[in-house]
């Protein structure tokens, strides 16, 4: 197949990272490798304070393979591993990464749970954003993050000056029409 999971860079008109593919990992146990349950529920209350010690009690007498925590990060994979436990499994799991927070959120969009792009840029070039031919060349917008950021700031001040419920701004090159900043607030992550 032509496409792939993995999703293609996009970034900025200076080359500017707006959002990326991380590779992540979900992790879950299997608890019929489990010897020692009480023992196995003091480790992970260690890494992970708030799981409650009930539910993944129940979960442990049910035998049934179970999710302890969906995208770990690098350091508590490197705990949970480090416990030394061979009923954690890892599952692979590529997220998707907004660098900028939510500066672009309205113009970027976002994917879904399965890395499909579900609205904005991410929605209308989905096909092109995992064609595995391009794979090795980010997209690039025509926006500029160093401008967007202070329209963004702009904007922000304006709406609460004015005590407004939102606004909006674009700024575009009106001899080629390429979109340089476009804001709307208030925005959404």
């Amino acid at each position: 197949s032509k496409f792939t999971l993995l999703r293609r860079d996009i970034v900025d008109r200076n080359g500017v990272i707006i959002s990326r593919n991380v590779s992540t990992y979900h992790a879950g146990v299997d608890p019929k490798l489990v010897n020692d349950k009480k023992n196995f529920l003091i480790k992970l209350r260690l890494i992970f304070p708030d799981l409650s010690p009930g539910e993944i009690r129940k979960k442990l007498d049910g035998k049934k393979y179970f999710r302890i925590k969906t995208r770990i990060n690098q350091n508590e994979k490197q705990k949970l591993w480090s416990l030394g436990e061979k009923a954690i499994k890892f599952e692979p799991f590529q997220a998707r990464m907004y660098t900028h927070g939510d500066l672009f959120s309205h113009v970027v969009g976002q994917v879904d749970y399965d890395n499909y792009g579900i609205s904005g840029v991410e929605k209308y070039f989905d096909r092109e954003l995992k064609d595995k031919k391009l794979k090795e060349q980010p997209l690039k917008l025509t926006l500029d993050s160093n401008i967007q950021y202070l329209i963004h700031k702009e904007l922000n001040d304006s709406i609460l000056t004015f005590n407004a419920t939102g606004g909006g701004a674009l700024l575009m090159d009106a001899n080629n029409g390429e979109i340089i900043s476009l804001v709307s607030l208030p925005n959404f992550n």
